[in-house]
């Protein structure tokens, strides 16, 4: 969100204060749909997944074998595998035996075809995906047992399988400690190269951005997030409404019996297209902004801004980093790489 934004929300005289509590009572899904058909059918079977095992809080899964979800394309079932048959309604209800079936799923998963494979485990499904010669193909396998999928796409190895857990415990509960960590590795597999995920580059060798660079960031990182820290008991809203404008990323958790933490972030994007006293103002822009939506919220728990650098050279900003640091807000700058792999200074 830009400050003109934010200070338009307060001169129309938006001041309805929101809970983070609206966010408990919301249970959001994702608003940034994935750019590719490969990533829509992870992200719609990965969150079918969810709900699933959501209404198997409390049941024994331990010996349930594991369940295959292929993604068809524009390919008939028929083609993929034989003697399948259909599951109408699949998508919108919860209660389908998927222990030891293969599911071959259009776009969204409006029509599900399915049929009867034994795994032993899933070591064993992805072998007899590839003796099927159906190894090609986006796959996503899930371990009830386990309460993990692994999402293999297309092109690539088993071994390289994406992994993504479901199991909530104290053992693996998250706090907000962590979320350096989290972001570290978001700018490492979403944002370093040109040929990470988020494709954020329009023209990479001339440091040229494809269009609102920060909304694409967000939407990524609010997936990021909701796929691995949802899962460890933290509520994850983007686009969350303040009497001070429209924050960029949120995230949730009770801290104690009773007690809401909350974690900010305010997102921004530094361009090469831009001088050195804009960008510098672009992002003290952004730190004012995680200061008067915190004001907004009051509870306990880390403000973080977070400047993804598409500038010419990696250098500091001294001037955020020690405004920031009077803030007591986290400023974290996360430098892109150009296509060469390497800063042009």
């Amino acid at each position: 969100m830009t400050v003109r934004q934010s200070r338009s929300a307060r001169r129309s005289g938006q001041t309805k204060k929101h809970s983070p509590l609206s966010i408990v009572r919301r249970q959001r899904v994702l608003s940034e749909e994935p750019r590719t058909e490969e990533e829509r059918f992870a992200f719609d079977v990965l969150a079918w997944l969810r709900r699933w095992v959501e209404a198997r809080a409390d049941a024994d899964l331990s010996a349930m074998q594991p369940g295959v979800f292929i993604y068809a394309g524009s390919e008939p079932p028929s083609n993929i595998m034989d003697d399948l048959e259909e599951a109408p309604g699949f998508r919108k209800t919860h209660d389908s035996a998927i222990s030891g079936v293969v599911h071959v799923c259009s776009l969204e998963m409006r029509k599900v075809h399915r049929k009867g494979v034994a795994f032993r485990d899933v070591p064993h499904a992805l072998l007899r995906l590839r003796q099927m010669k159906l190894d090609h193909l986006p796959i996503v396998v899930f371990s009830p047992a386990q309460l993990v999928a692994l999402v293999k796409r297309s092109g690539i190895d088993a071994d390289d399988c994406e992994q993504v857990p479901f199991r909530t415990s104290p053992a693996t509960s998250f706090d907000f400690g962590k979320v350096n960590s989290c972001l570290d590795e978001f700018h490492r597999l979403f944002t370093r190269h040109p040929e990470s995920y988020c494709r954020i580059w329009a023209v990479p060798k001339r440091r040229k951005l494809k269009p609102n660079p920060e909304k694409q960031i967000q939407g990524s990182l609010m997936a990021y997030f909701y796929f691995f820290v949802r899962p460890h008991g933290v509520l994850v809203d983007e686009e969350f409404t303040t009497f001070m404008g429209r924050g960029d990323v949120r995230l949730v958790r009770w801290k104690g019996a009773a007690q809401l933490e909350v974690c900010m972030m305010e997102l921004k994007v530094l361009s090469a297209q831009r001088t050195d006293a804009k960008n510098e103002q672009w992002a003290l822009g952004g730190l004012a902004q995680i200061r008067d939506y915190r004001s907004t919220q009051p509870l306990p728990g880390p403000s973080y801004l977070c400047c993804f650098d598409g500038r010419a050279k990696d250098v500091d900003l001294p001037s955020v980093d020690a405004a920031a640091a009077r803030e007591t807000v986290v400023y974290r700058r996360f430098y892109m790489l150009n296509s060469s792999g390497r800063s042009t200074q």
